[in-house]
Formats: structure tokens, C-alpha cells, sequence
């Protein structure tokens, strides 16, 4: 969205995110550096980004849902960064984007972020999102490079506002919050969810709870993150989004495998 200060921003049925683009450090009315992954809320299957970009009135709620969600400079919902010694690193703005998929089954872009300093490595990102439609989790992708290494850990996350509910489960890889949004009353669930096997511990730093993984492959990690909101229709109560998110771990766990065979 080039007109809105490079913002990225994508949506299935269910949910609608965004990420901040390099114009937006610089803008004279609110500059925000920032690699946060912010979160829209929708009570409507029909996609609606396009319109509310252009009455630019996305921050009342007329039924449809609306940007309740503030992300600032925090992971916001699902954002990550790199892990050493006790500190997390993160980037700036991305810089390039990509779109290798838009629906209607599922959507794929990928985001270049410039390098960043790392504990005194020089690191370097590319984040690959991918959603389909009907679900709630984004399955995120960092690919990283490093001078003089690549990075060994990582980090994804959630801000952890005040009045949040927070759940972690190693066994099963699962980070979640359960949060009172101010403007309205309502509540609204974000998710984390990583591989069991390559979790390492959970931390809270700087606003934020956090899944600490090893990479997944050489200097790449794969993790799910999304959001719920209970006047979507789809999760009335925490319970539901605990029972979404286990059913969601369980799939990634165990996923379906499709066989082609000549006859």
C-alpha cells in the first residue's frame, strides 16, 4: 500500500494484517521503525483492506470490524528477531516486497529487510508469509544471513499488554495471549505456535512474551502466528481460542500427506 507510507498488507476471510515499509520512518506525523506484525479486526468474511485504505476511517468500528490493535515497536502479533545471550534484535522496515501468490485459496509474499547488527554480526532477512484462506495462523519464514555468521536463535512473539492472559506450553510448542481491547470491550486472542523440538525456552523482554528457538535449517526458521477476536462469531471465549490454537498445533504436527500414483 505505497499510498500509506509503504504499509504491507494482507487478508484472508478470517483475519487482516499488515507490516511497516521504510517510508514510514520518516514520515513527519508519526514515524515508527518498526518490524511488528499489527492486526486488523474483522466480523465479515468479505475482504475489505482496499476500501478501508481508501475512506482512510479504519479506526472506528462502523460494523464490519476496524484497527483496534496499537503494534508500535513491540512483536505486535507473531513478530520475531533474532536471539542471543539474553536479547533480542530486530530489524527496521523492510524495503522490498514480493507477492507470489494472491488467492483465492491462499496468499505468499515475501518481505527484504536491510541488514541490522546482531550481537556484532551483521544480519540480513528475508520473511516469507503465507495464509490460506479459512484459517486464522499465518505460517511465517525467516531466511537469514550473517557476516561473520549466521545467527543460531530466534525469537517470535507477542506484546503483552496490560490485562493479557498468557499460556505457554512447551510440550506442544504453543504461546498464546488473551487480551481486553480498550476501545470497545471486546477481546482478542494472538497465538504463537513453533516446533516443539526446536523450542528452547519462553522469555518476556521489553513489552513482549517470546517462543526462544533454534533454526529450523541452517539459519532458517518456520513458525505459525495469527490472532482471534470474539466479535469475529468464530471465538466467544478464551476456551475457544485455546481449543483453536490446539487443534491448529496438532495439524502442524501431524500434517496431511498426499500421495500421486500412476495407475
Amino acid at each position: 500500500v505505497r499510498e500509506r507510507r509503504d504499509d504491507f498488507a494482507w487478508e484472508n476471510d478470517r483475519v487482516a494484517h499488515r507490516m511497516y515499509g521504510k517510508a514510514l520512518e520518516t514520515w513527519a506525523q508519526e514515524p515508527l521503525t518498526s518490524s511488528t506484525v499489527d492486526v486488523w479486526f474483522k466480523r465479515t468474511r468479505r475482504l475489505l483492506i482496499n476500501e478501508w485504505y481508501m475512506v482512510d476511517d479504519y479506526h472506528r468500528d462502523l460494523g464490519e470490524g476496524a484497527d483496534l490493535y496499537s503494534a508500535g515497536r513491540s512483536r505486535g502479533c507473531g513478530g520475531n528477531g533474532v536471539w542471543d545471550a539474553g536479547r533480542l534484535y530486530t530489524s527496521a522496515n523492510f524495503i522490498d516486497s514480493r507477492v507470489l501468490a494472491n488467492g483465492p485459496i491462499r496468499l505468499m509474499f515475501e518481505l527484504t529487510y536491510p541488514a541490522f547488527d546482531a550481537g556484532g554480526a551483521r544480519i540480513t532477512e528475508i520473511k516469507r508469509i503465507t495464509l490460506y484462506a479459512g484459517h486464522n495462523l499465518n505460517r511465517f519464514e525467516s531466511r537469514y544471513a550473517g557476516t561473520p555468521a549466521a545467527p543460531k536463535m530466534q525469537a517470535a512473539g507477542i506484546k503483552k499488554a496490560p490485562g493479557s492472559q498468557v499460556a505457554q506450553d512447551k510440550a506442544r510448542g504453543l504461546l498464546r495471549t488473551w487480551e481486553p481491547v480498550k476501545a470497545d470491550g471486546s477481546n482478542f486472542g494472538c497465538g504463537v505456535v513453533v516446533d516443539p523440538a526446536q523450542l528452547t525456552q519462553f522469555a518476556e523482554l521489553d513489552g513482549n512474551v517470546l517462543a526462544v528457538t533454534a533454526m529450523s535449517s541452517g539459519s532458517d526458521v518456520t513458525y505459525y502466528a495469527g490472532s482471534g477476536w470474539d466479535k469475529s462469531g468464530d471465538f466467544k471465549t478464551v476456551a475457544d481460542w485455546d481449543r483453536y490454537l490446539d487443534q491448529a498445533a496438532l495439524r502442524i504436527r501431524s500434517p496431511l500427506a498426499v500421495t500421486v500414483a500412476a495407475k
